[in-house]
């Protein structure tokens, strides 16, 4: 079997793990340019407990919604085996919102799980 590994991206002086991560960081920036989101970061880091911790792809303010919000791409419909795990960690000790977004091919994307941590 062969494993087809994403090609990365590197731009803006961030190094992007794949296309699909890249793409939504440019629809991010422009969300940013009108406004609709703020403080946009790359690669956000949280510890999620003294030795788990999770490097996201995304986070900033939503201004809408009137909260911070975090994002991991996911490019494939199976989940990789750490994220239910990860999941069950971001409910019980963050504070902010997570969304994972699956990227369905050709610039389109789709919300797959958002995340609200039990104690919000």
């Amino acid at each position: 079997m062969t494993v087809i590994q994403p090609k990365r991206v590197e731009a803006d002086g961030y190094k992007f793990d794949s296309q699909s991560e890249y793409t939504y960081y440019v629809t991010l920036k422009l969300k940013q340019a009108a406004k609709v989101i703020r403080d946009l970061e790359v690669h956000p880091k949280v510890k999620l407990t003294k030795h788990i911790s999770w490097k996201l792809d995304f986070k900033f303010f939503d201004v809408e919604k009137d909260c911070i919000v975090y994002v991991d791409i996911k490019g494939r419909r199976k989940l990789p085996p750490d994220i239910p795990l990860k999941v069950k960690l971001w409910r019980e000790f963050a504070t902010e919102m997570l969304i994972l977004v699956l990227h369905k091919g050709r610039g389109s994307y789709e919300e797959i799980r958002t995340v609200i941590p039990d104690g919000t």
